[in-house]
């Protein structure tokens, strides 16, 4: 962790009112410069061969190793910088770190949700189909310290998930208007 993330002042953030889980994508910014920096330098020193599996990998891992899994009674998200800075947070911080760690890198990621839970999804298409859900995102979570790349815990197996993402977040978006879409996801471009 001190290795990867610079030191820098705490500021003050007012809180995040957060009305829907389609208002996660606000803390979505995969052009901060800070959050790009430790995700290249991740990406770069644990995968040589610059493979995008690799990568993801690397950034789960980081997330889910080196931060500090914080239960929090209140609807306060805090920023991918506010977990840089104090090293912890509940499942919504992780999963707004983790997202925009992988989108920094062109890893197309969105947010998963299930009642009191929140995690990421993440698409590659060349990753193997052991890790793939049956609509091939991949399931991250990095609050769940037992859990590998592409797992979640077994208790949200059989209830359903909520998808909220930023490649379809347009009203009328229709899966197979998402499924057009899918060369662009697999070359990490945004929109």
């Amino acid at each position: 962790y001190d290795e990867v993330v610079p030191e820098f002042e705490f500021v003050e953030n007012d809180k995040h009112a957060i009305t829907s889980h389609q208002d996660y994508l606000l803390f979505l910014d995969s052009s901060n410069s800070l959050i790009k920096q430790i995700a290249t330098k991740i990406a770069t020193e644990s995968c040589e061969s610059g493979s995008r599996v690799c990568q993801a990998k690397a950034l789960f891992y980081f997330v889910r190793d080196e931060f500090d899994y914080v239960s929090e009674s209140d609807e306060y998200i805090e920023t991918a910088e506010e977990v840089l800075i104090t090293g912890g947070s509940d499942c919504d911080g992780a999963a707004v770190l983790l997202a925009n760690l992988m989108q920094s890198i062109g890893i197309p990621a969105q947010f998963a949700f299930v009642p009191r839970h929140v995690f990421v999804q993440v698409y590659l298409d060349e990753a193997l189909n052991k890790y793939k859900t049956e609509d091939d995102w991949i399931n991250v979570d990095p609050t769940c310290r037992y859990c590998d790349f592409g797992e979640i815990p077994g208790k949200y197996a059989d209830i359903e998930i909520e998808i909220v993402s930023p490649y379809s977040y347009w009203p009328g978006a229709s899966s197979a208007w998402v499924s057009d879409c899918r060369p662009y996801l697999t070359k990490g471009l945004h929109w």
